[in-house]
């Protein structure tokens, strides 16, 4: 699901999850399935990424960096390196569709900063997420 809509100027309905407004340093979670421990993105999430290249190439001078999180369920170590391996994977696809590698930067937090407590399954899935942030307009 992508986290923002919005009308365009020209009335034009906009699913993107930035907008031309956002100023650097905005961060927009965006609903990327990965298999359970993998880092091979799932069916379905391709349009979200098709989103946030089609955003990126009317918007040529910005940057982003792709940010990937994991649940609690395995070792730090584990966490850290699944985390940079989808955020990989996301760039990889934003590169299949003609973004820049000089526009894209990645990091990997694991399950150091979880957005709800890791206590049930639902949550777990809400921390297994993808962000992006605006690091150059």
């Amino acid at each position: 699901e992508i986290t923002k809509n919005i009308l365009d100027c020209s009335g034009n309905y906009d699913k993107s999850i930035f907008t031309r407004l956002d100023p650097v340093g905005t961060i927009a979670f965006a609903n990327i399935e990965f298999d359970f421990g993998k880092s091979t993105i799932k069916a379905g999430s391709e349009e979200i990424i098709k989103h946030i290249a089609d955003f990126m190439k009317i918007n040529e001078s910005m940057k982003i960096e792709i940010i990937g999180h994991t649940d609690d369920i395995g070792t730090d170590e584990f966490n850290m390196t699944l985390s940079l391996e989808r955020a990989y994977s996301v760039m990889e696809e934003l590169l299949k569709q003609g973004i820049s590698r000089k526009r894209l930067s990645l990091e990997g937090l694991g399950k150091s900063k979880p957005i709800v407590p890791n206590d049930t399954e639902e949550n777990r899935k809400k921390n297994r997420r993808t962000e992006f942030v605006i690091i150059e307009k």
